[in-house]
Parts: C-alpha cells; structure tokens; sequence
C-alpha cells in the first residue's frame, strides 16, 4: 500500500531563487513537492510486474482511493487524476476547495492513512506486505496518533508484519510557494508569463524523527530527499 501526502504544504518547491531562474529561463517551471512524488512513483507502479498494489491519498482525513490491484494502467491513470489543494475555497468544491481537490489539506493525518493503508493490507494473504508513506510534514491533523499502528506491527508475530518504508520529501532549507494574487486568487505571473514563487508565511515543520520511528518500529527504513 502507497500512503501519499496531499496536505497543502505539498505545493512546495524546494528549490533557491537562482535555480528556479535558471530552469525557468530554459521554458520549464519546478516540480513542487506532490508533483516530484507522483513522479517517482509512477516510476515504480511501472516497474511492477506481480505486486499488488493500492493508494491511500491523506490530507487532513485519510481515505482509500485505490484497493489493492495488478492493474497497473488503471492504478496510473489514478495518480494523474489526483488533484493537489492549492489552498482556494469555494463553496462548491469538495471540502470547500476552490480547484476541485481530491482532499482537502488544511492538515497532514499520517496517523489515519497509516491505519487504513495497514487494516486493507491485513485482509490480504500475501506473504509479504509493505506500506511505503510519503510525506513532507509532520502530525497536524486525524483522530489516530501516528506511532499507533507502528506499535501494533512491532507487537505482532514476524510472519504477520507489515514494514513500513518512509519517505520524507523536501527539507523546508529553500522552501518557496507559488505566489497567489490577493484579488483574483490566481496564481501570479511575472511580465514574461513566468510564475512567481515567495517565501511561505509560516515554515512547513518536517517531523524526521517520528519517520524513523514509524520505520524502525515496523522493520522498514526511512529515506529523505
């Protein structure tokens, strides 16, 4: 199972000012956080060829978005339909959300997608289960505690484990957020049409320490980015 973070801080671009120009002055705009993950794990859903594999996308909640599957085509073509909050509001949206996000992600509930991602791997009889989380924030919203399921794991008979593999993405070092116009809400572009990036109001706390432990506990390992 894939626990992906769509919380709003995901937005991100982790990149100094004088790269951002650079790769704009060659007519490409940066990655931000989601779209660097979605990336890499297109990559890896392609390298499959007989593990099944599910999503579970968590912003302030945390919901099944694909079960388990071998069907890798219809798997992708989930990870191109998901739609990252960008922080609009209106009322018609989902959660109020202006660009018609997946979820909302006014939080990061890494506790609740830990726990969906294990009770759907628990019904499964495969010999090895895995759950790999990716995230760029720590614990700000969800009902359970993040080390709950960890813990549960690490209490269980070797041949019923499930690892937990993290993922932490952008280090919050050259951390920049697409400029929004405060009039119109749309994203705000210079004379040559280019986006504008601006340093975020608050800092994205990252939570490497509860990775490693989410990790260690379960026989997984952490990696950052």
């Amino acid at each position: 199972m894939i626990a992906l973070d769509m919380s709003g801080s995901m937005n991100a671009i982790d990149m100094s000012e004088q790269d951002i120009e650079a790769l704009q002055s060659h007519g490409r705009e940066p990655d931000n956080r989601f779209e660097a993950a979605r990336r890499i794990l297109k990559d890896f859903v392609r390298r499959r060829s007989s593990d099944r594999i599910g999503l579970v996308v968590f912003g302030s909640e945390a919901y099944l978005r694909f079960p388990p599957t071998l069907d890798y085509i219809r798997l992708l073509n989930a990870l191109d339909g998901l739609v990252l909050d960008d922080g609009r509001r209106s009322q018609d949206g989902p959660d109020g959300c202006g660009n018609q996000c997946t979820i909302n992600g006014s939080g990061t509930a890494i506790g609740d997608a830990l726990n969906r991602a294990f009770l759907r791997l628990d019904k499964s009889k495969s010999r090895s289960k895995m759950i790999i989380l990716i995230t760029d924030g720590k614990q700000e919203a969800g009902k359970m505690d993040p080390l709950t399921v960890p813990k549960y794991i690490s209490a269980l008979p070797d041949k019923d484990r499930v690892r937990v593999f993290t993922f932490q993405v952008g280090s919050g070092r050259e951390t920049r957020l697409p400029a929004v116009d405060p009039l119109t809400g749309r994203p705000m572009l210079d004379r040559y049409g280019r986006a504008v990036y601006q340093r975020p109001e608050r800092p994205f706390p990252t939570d490497p320490e509860l990775l490693r432990q989410i990790a260690s506990l379960t026989g997984g390992t952490f990696h950052d980015s």
